[in-house]
């Protein structure tokens, strides 16, 4: 590895050389100067003394040529300061950069971004997406066109070589600064789409294609001033310099604008969103060759499934979400996120895949087949976040395999904590942030590493006043070593810190050493950190704050302010309290939930404290209010809204269901039986709610007391079970529903379950007499 300081050649929008941090300016000569510039451009090419010569001095013999050659490059040379390191190579015949010279140019750095940009955009398939960081960051390199206003002299040669070189520049930033400017306008980002046609109309004026779009958006943005000025202007450079007028094409959207300006009213149809992204409220930190190596991973269409895989809290979620909005505009049918925090079962893995891509479900084939069919020919990416357990699912892995092979302009970004295990996987493994700081070997001024920045930027979000110096600087990379950069751990670190920032960052190391030691030996062992750094945050916390983080623990599924306000009374105050120390989340809707592991965490302080039996019963009784409210919606005719109110909190209701089973409260049951009934069976998540129901059912069938409860179980149960195909549980529980309905007096569960049994014998086509002599019995039921 070279560690000498690097050389830095600036080219775009003007010339500049700097060894280090040192500017290079003593060229002496337009000729030594043009020598370097083509040697630097044309860099991994050795050239023949020859070559140069005529390039430089074609105007004289070769022999004075090849003499002033040798003059020009010894003057390059001390230009350089070569002492300490050969740049320059020069033998007898041949000419050229040092091949292990630490050389940074703009223009090799565009050159190799730009090849990375377009690598598989343009694959013979036709299925591979632009790179977009790599684009992004080669325009960021093009400030202005190649040696823009740069004059020298030299030689008409040389000349035509510019000339040609800053052309080919010119067209491979316009094709870039063409997509983004397609690219932040799919994303309704406006602004950023008129920077980028701006840049197209300075580097190519004629390019009336980008004049036109740039009318288009500043009247789309109700710049109407504007718009019309870019139109004279359009205008006047045709009129003066090619001696045309505008496109008809043109004209006439100039007169569709002024015509807008004066009405105000703007036509445009609404942009169809792209993507289900939540808004990110935090700034994103370091990552940088992390999202450029996914970004370019994505691209590939031979990788069709890209599996982020870490430890939890090391960052997966928050690195796939940057990757992932940065993605919405290349994919066309869009980005979407399937959240399967709290999901465990294939079929809920499928019913939620296909709520997110808003699929309606039939019962004509499977879920997952109707999920590859809806997918099929569409270039979208779907981001599923937290696979984790499913991914060991045998059938989720056969269905992604499928999905992969079936959807060949589908891309798959998983985050998880284990292996899918498919032959499509290409597994990216994200350790913590960079905690080691760079450039001490060069010279060069050091920039903060990641997991300082990141340790910094919470701490401010507290104490703004903070600033990072010579020695808080080093107490705080202390800190980011010893958690090996994990973000988690840097995060509470940085929430817990009220103060002197070295004095408790060194009582924090102190205080839970033993664990840090651990986690250093053996990531195995990783957990033992994360375990002592909450340790340090949970008791820097008031006894109010420790209480409200414990209760709130049993959550699953997230809450809003006023949901915990009337179980427990906390409100906003306290919640921002715990907000502030990064144990607790919110998100743009207003949602609150905390990070799973801090959640096991406050578990087990909720349990150790006895107070966990009381607040599970709190937000039992919560719930039952709750679903006996959306009951009474869904009879007033208000069924989609209430469904919409049952899937957010779906979680949190499992918690009460299963406390109720865990408790023997099975009476509790019988008045939220049929509204999560409905919820399973109008959302199609049969399987689901087989599950849910079957837990019932083990405990209440042998309890005379519960024939009700059990005969409602059963037909409910034996209803979805024929919805979901399962013809023989449906025809078994639907048959001893009514044998068990036959000694009781419920005219509307025995309707249900005739009409299930109904069904089912339609479907098997056999018996339809017999099915035909219960319709009198189904009408008396009924009422009808």
């Amino acid at each position: 590895m070279n560690n000498s300081p690097p050389l830095q050649v600036q080219c775009f929008g003007g010339f500049h050389v700097n060894f280090g941090e040192e500017p290079i300016t003593a060229f002496n000569t337009d000729k030594v100067r043009a020598l370097f510039i083509y040697l630097v451009t044309e860099a991994g090419q050795m050239f023949q003394r020859s070559h140069l010569a005529g390039l430089l001095w074609s105007d004289i013999s070769e022999e004075q040529a090849l003499h002033n050659l040798r003059q020009a490059i010894s003057l390059l040379r001390k230009a350089l300061k070569e002492e300490d390191q050969s740049i320059i190579f020069a033998d007898r015949e041949k000419v050229g950069i040092q091949p292990k010279t630490n050389l940074k140019a703009d223009i090799l750095d565009f050159t190799h971004l730009m090849e990375d940009a377009y690598r598989y955009h343009n694959n013979k398939n036709g299925l591979g997406t632009i790179n977009i960081v790599a684009l992004k960051q080669a325009i960021h390199l093009y400030r202005n066109p190649f040696l823009d206003r740069y004059h020298l002299n030299v030689s008409p040669l040389f000349d035509e070589w510019l000339l040609i070189t800053r052309e080919k520049f010119d067209s491979s930033a316009v094709e870039g600064l063409v997509y983004l400017a397609e690219y932040y306008e799919r994303r309704n980002e406006i602004t950023s789409a008129i920077q980028m046609l701006r840049k197209i109309i300075h580097i190519m004026p004629w390019d009336e294609r980008a004049h036109y779009q740039l009318i288009h958006l500043l009247a789309k943005d109700h710049q109407w001033s504007a718009a019309q000025k870019q139109y004279a202007s359009l205008v006047q450079y045709l009129k003066n310099d090619l001696n045309v007028s505008p496109d008809p094409k043109t004209m006439a959207l100039f007169e569709q604008v002024r015509a807008q300006s004066l009405s105000e009213k703007n036509t445009e149809p609404e942009a169809k969103q792209l993507h289900n992204l939540p808004l990110l409220t935090s700034a994103f930190v370091g990552r940088v060759n992390e999202l450029a190596s996914l970004s370019e991973l994505i691209a590939n269409p031979i990788h069709r499934l890209v599996n982020i895989l870490g430890l939890g809290g090391i960052g997966k979620t928050r690195l796939a979400m940057e990757i992932a909005f940065l993605k919405v505009g290349v994919f066309q049918q869009g980005v979407f996120l399937v959240a399967l925090r709290n999901i465990e079962s294939f079929d809920g893995f499928l019913t939620e895949f296909g709520r997110i891509l808003q699929i309606k479900f039939s019962d004509q084939s499977t879920k997952e087949q109707q999920i590859i069919d809806f997918c099929r020919n569409k270039q979208i990416l779907i981001l599923l976040d937290n696979l984790d357990e499913l991914s060991m699912h045998t059938d989720v892995q056969l269905f992604l395999e499928a999905l992969a092979k079936e959807c060949n302009q589908v891309q798959i970004l998983i985050t998880s904590r284990n292996k899918v295990n498919i032959p499509d996987e290409i597994v990216f493994q994200l350790d913590g942030l960079d905690f080691e700081e760079v450039g001490k070997a060069t010279g060069q001024a050091q920039k903060p590493p990641d997991a300082v920045l990141l340790f910094t930027q919470k701490v401010q979000s507290t104490q703004r006043k903070l600033v990072l110096t010579s020695t808080n600087r080093q107490t705080i990379l202390k800190l980011c070593r010893l958690v090996e950069g994990h973000p988690l751990a840097i995060e509470l670190v940085a929430g817990s810190v009220v103060g002197n920032i070295e004095e408790k960052i060194e009582e924090t190391i102190e205080q839970g050493m033993g664990a840090f030691i651990s986690a250093l030996t053996s990531h195995q062992q990783h957990h033992q950190t994360l375990s002592a750094v909450f340790e340090m945050s949970w008791i820097r916390l008031s006894l109010q704050e420790q209480s409200d983080l414990a209760r709130i623990s049993i959550f699953k599924g997230g809450f809003v302010e006023n949901t915990v306000g009337e179980i427990f009374e906390i409100y906003a105050h306290r919640l921002l309290s715990l907000i502030d120390k990064s144990l607790l989340r919110v998100n743009f809707q207003g949602r609150y939930d905390l990070h799973e592991i801090v959640r096991q965490f406050a578990v087990l302080k909720l349990k150790e404290s006895g107070n966990r039996e009381r607040a599970v019963q709190a937000l039992t009784d919560f719930y039952l209010r709750f679903l006996r409210a959306q009951a009474g919606y869904f009879e007033d005719g208000e069924q989609s809204a209430c469904l919409d109110c049952i899937e957010q909190e779906l979680d949190n209701i499992k918690v009460a269901w299963d406390w109720i089973l865990q408790t023997e409260q099975y009476s509790l049951l019988v008045d939220i039986l049929e509204i999560l009934y409905q919820f399973f069976n109008v959302r199609s998540r049969f399987t689901q709610g087989i599950d849910w129901l079957e837990a019932v059912k083990v405990r209440v069938e042998h309890r005379p007391d519960l024939e009700l409860l059990y005969a409602m179980v059963l037909n409910r149960i034996g209803s979805l079970a024929y919805k979901a195909r399962q013809n023989e549980l449906a025809r078994k529980y639907l048959s001893s529903c009514y044998e068990l309905l036959l000694t009781m007096n419920n005219d509307r569960e025995m309707a249900l379950c005739l009409v299930g049994l109904g069904h089912i014998e339609l479907r098997s086509k056999k018996k339809i007499k017999k099915l035909w002599n219960t319709l009198p019995e189904v009408f008396s039921c009924t009422r009808i």
